[in-house]
């Protein structure tokens, strides 16, 4: 991926960069890539916007997403004030990406099933994660409880897997949500919670 080929069976070096990379995250379909300077870059396939440069076009080449150096402005939505700063850290999931900024902010893109966003739709843009989610304080003690606003929570952590999500808050705490009918979810129910 990122080469402009469809299958590379063997480890071969992406050229042209011309900045430090930081970071990667493996998606289903999809790669993100996040820069020292804490720019992000998106390849693969885009269905449900989950690369999150605006639209559900395929990309065969790392694209920036612009999105996040500066204020999002969408028409008709509760989120066009939002402010993207520096990106720390990235996570990829099947047809969603996650996103936290240096205020500790969380941001994601793609599909309804897990973008964590309060109306339910795919997203092709970040936007910031603005519903409830349920969590569990530990291995051993599981409630299911919901927390208003994640969005004022500092989040220090997220990891998505191929239908599950989870993220650690600066006080510990582990939200998760998504496809819980393994128990993958921690909540000691085989069952699926949405955001």
């Amino acid at each position: 991926m990122g080469l402009g080929v469809k299958d590379v069976v063997n480890p071969a070096t992406v050229v042209s960069f011309k900045f430090k990379v930081a970071n990667i995250a493996c998606g289903y379909w999809h790669t993100l890539l996040l820069s020292a300077e804490g720019r992000v870059y998106a390849t693969g396939y885009n269905k449900a916007g989950g690369l999150g440069l605006g639209d559900t076009v395929n990309r065969s080449t790392f694209t920036e997403i612009t999105t996040i150096k500066g204020e999002i402005k969408i028409s008709g939505s509760e989120f066009e004030r939002a402010v993207l700063e520096k990106i720390t850290q990235i996570a990829a999931g099947y047809h969603v990406s996650f996103f936290i900024d240096e205020s500790k902010k969380l941001y994601s893109c793609g599909s309804l099933y897990l973008n964590g966003m309060k109306k339910v739709m795919d997203v092709d843009v970040p936007r910031l994660v603005d519903y409830s989610l349920y969590f569990s304080l530990s291995n051993i003690i599981s409630l299911n409880l919901k927390i208003p606003k994640l969005q004022d929570k500092a989040i220090v952590s997220v990891a998505v897997g191929a239908k599950h999500a989870a993220c650690i808050d600066s006080e510990g705490f582990l939200y998760t949500w998504g496809d819980g009918g393994c128990y993958e979810l921690g909540h000691g129910k085989n069952v699926d919670l949405k955001c």
